[in-house]
């Protein structure tokens, strides 16, 4: 964001979004169209939101976790209005109304803008912030080059072994892989009946992700060529990464990866050329598009009956980020549909280290998937997919009412604030809070306003664990005077 003042930047974007709603609105009523002031009052959520970064000395930080919230409300909530309001023929929009006027659409507005209020209470919250971790060793231990080697070759090939396994036991055909298998959700059907995700195999799988950062960020640091060993090894490990998720039809972990690279280097290069940016994102897009083209031609429920080509409407007429139109169906749908759960879903986390091949019928931890049946009648429990994960604003309502929302949000603005300041400072000068930031944090910040509290918990806990693993397996033992590793990423 060089050359141009971020504060002046933000408050030229508050009067177009404070000028788009008045003048917006007006036009509506005067042209008789009174419903689409429903999409326009969402708007000002934008707003709302970058009130507490619109201040003088900000500097602009795309991981920042209100940027992360605005993608999700800015496509789920303020494009998806407009999406929903506009002639537009789509038939997600079946899911997204079922059969109600758009008017209905304020049941969720509502409760949304109660919920972002108080996240902003919390994140401007006078509080002491989180004591200084840095001192800690594996914070400021170095990374031995000769341990790095030969323990990333040794994890690749095991994540590549129980790749193989993993696919084989979720119906992957190896010998005639096509777009159908591409576009396929991965569970593991067991006998008698169920289905389990094998969160085990998919743990192994994902330590690959840790050691492609670690390369990329030794490879920036020391100014690598791309043409040796290393440069082969990060490349082919970034091209796992993204092999991964397009098998799995998990496209949100193919966008982090691209997401958390483009991070690494716009933080340690101090930023990102617009051209690198542009090759960044359409890569990213065009994987992201065709994954979503696959998974919908092969789609047999009733979320889209048609693939739409519409590369608006795919990303807008989704059931992910912080929809406006899911938030009202399950606020509507409580306590009839689905009675109050009282922190029940807030702690299915803590059964996912259990495998449900041990305990078949362990309590589902997304949520998303009792969503998908109760509010929304749309699927049957043991077909694989089909959940659709409430956000956070929804889930908070659903276990305590309004008192949950106030709550929920005001400590969810809180703790991103101090999360947020505590890596803000370290990840700069350590290896270990960098992949913290992008590994588990950045996802958080991104997804949890726009998905399920347990489902999201139980990714953090996988991230803390696989990084705090690999980090032991490659640190050098140091002398304990961590005030001389403080140099650029320890300088690995």
């Amino acid at each position: 964001m060089k050359r141009i003042n971020y504060y002046s930047l933000l408050l030229v974007v508050h009067f177009l979004l404070i000028f788009i709603t008045v003048f917006g609105s007006i036009f509506v009523i005067i042209i008789g169209q009174p419903e689409w002031l429903i999409a326009f009052i969402t708007v000002p959520m934008i707003n709302l939101l970058l009130l507490p970064i619109t201040k003088k000395g900000e500097k602009f930080d795309p991981a920042h976790p209100i940027l992360m919230i605005l993608v999700s409300v800015i496509i789920g909530s303020v494009l998806r209005s407009f999406f929903i309001i506009s002639p537009y023929e789509s038939p997600a929009k079946f899911l997204m109304l079922m059969g109600k006027p758009p008017t209905f659409l304020l049941v969720g507005i509502i409760p949304l803008y109660i919920g972002f209020i108080f996240f902003v209470f919390g994140y401007i919250y006078p509080v002491k912030p989180l004591r200084d971790w840095s001192r800690k060793k594996i914070y400021n231990e170095e990374v031995s080059l000769k341990k790095f080697i030969p323990v990333t070759i040794i994890i690749t090939l095991v994540s590549m072994y129980t790749a193989y396994e993993f696919f084989k036991k979720t119906g992957v055909n190896f010998a005639a892989l096509s777009a159908d298998d591409l576009s396929k959700k991965r569970r593991f059907q067991m006998e008698g009946g169920g289905y389990a995700a094998l969160g085990y195999y998919k743990m192994v799988m994902d330590l690959i992700e840790p050691l492609f950062y670690i390369a990329l960020m030794y490879m920036i640091l020391n100014k690598k060529k791309i043409i040796s060993f290393l440069g082969a090894l990060t490349l082919f490990l970034g091209i796992l990464n993204l092999i991964y998720p397009v098998i799995e039809s998990i496209r949100s972990n193919a966008l982090y990866v691209i997401i958390n690279t483009g991070l690494i280097i716009f933080y340690l290069t101090g930023g990102i050329k617009l051209k690198d940016l542009l090759k960044v994102a359409l890569v990213g897009s065009v994987i992201l598009y065709g994954m979503t083209i696959f998974r919908s031609s092969n789609n047999t429920k009733r979320t889209v009956t048609t693939v739409s080509t519409n590369p608006l409407a795919i990303m807008v007429g989704t059931t992910n980020f912080t929809g406006v139109d899911k938030t009202s169906q399950i606020i509507n749908g409580i306590p009839d549909k689905l009675p109050y759960q009282f922190g029940e879903s807030l702690v299915y986390w803590l059964t996912s280290p259990i495998p449900r091949t041990w305990w078949p019928d362990k309590p589902a931890i997304s949520y998303g998937l009792i969503i998908g049946e109760k509010i929304y009648g749309k699927r049957d429990f043991d077909d694989p997919g089909g959940g659709i994960p409430p956000g956070y604003v929804a889930e908070m309502y659903l276990n305590f009412g309004y008192a949950g929302i106030v709550l929920g949000m005001f400590l969810m603005g809180l703790l991103f604030k101090l999360f947020y300041d505590a890596y803000k400072k370290n990840r700069a000068t350590s290896i270990y809070a960098m992949l913290i930031f992008v590994i588990v944090f950045v996802p958080l910040a991104l997804k949890l306003i726009g998905g399920d509290f347990s489902g999201c918990m139980t990714k953090v806990i996988k991230g803390v664990v696989s990084v705090y693993i690999i980090m032991k397996l490659i640190q050098k033992k140091q002398v304990n005077n961590p005030d001389l590793q403080k140099k650029e990423i320890n300088q690995i």
